[in-house]
């Protein structure tokens, strides 16, 4: 009797410790603590605002893929705090959705360089050079196909006949 109660109260002390899990919760950044000890988030999803203890100095902070710190969030930020079983913050991630003025890699001639389009190349008629055509709009600049084969024109080099069902079509370049 001792013995069947022992093990009934273990096998319920771990069916509750395996339901708890570790979690994620994405929100955006509403109070940061002046030590940096705490930061409260309202989630994007409930809207509800959950505060967390992130003092632990195993708490790490990624920003942009790279290593960080909590000063590198501010009010307003979007994140995801990792947390443990046991609801500790572990981590904090941050990814700017715009890019900074910073980022943008300064012009050091002083000179605008202008990029040659190439929908203004001549490109010989039915080569696309380049995936999706010239200007990569997959539109060709050329008439368009023929609804009907000329009576004068080329002769029939081959055909694709029986080709069943596919998401894609036979393409043809530099005469292969």
């Amino acid at each position: 009797m001792l013995r069947s109660l022992f093990t009934l109260t273990l096998m319920i002390f771990f069916l509750g410790v395996s339901c708890v899990e570790a979690k994620t919760f994405t929100g955006r950044v509403t109070k940061i603590s002046g030590n940096n000890t705490q930061i409260s988030i309202v989630s994007t999803i409930e809207k509800s605002e959950q505060t967390f203890d992130i003092s632990d100095r195993n708490f790490k902070v990624t920003v942009n893929r790279r290593p960080g710190s909590v000063t590198d969030v501010s009010v307003g930020d979007l994140v995801t705090i990792f947390t443990s079983p046991t609801g500790q913050a572990q981590r904090l991630y941050k990814i700017d959705t715009a890019p900074s003025t910073s980022d943008k890699p300064a012009n050091s001639s002083g000179s605008k360089t202008e990029m040659k389009s190439n929908a203004t190349e001549k490109t010989s008629e039915s080569q696309w050079t380049q995936f999706l055509g010239p200007d990569r709009k997959n539109r060709s600049p050329e008439t368009g196909l023929l609804k009907s084969w000329p009576q004068n024109g080329p002769k029939l080099l081959w055909t694709a006949r029986n080709l069943g069902e596919g998401y894609s079509a036979v393409s043809l370049g530099n005469g292969k």
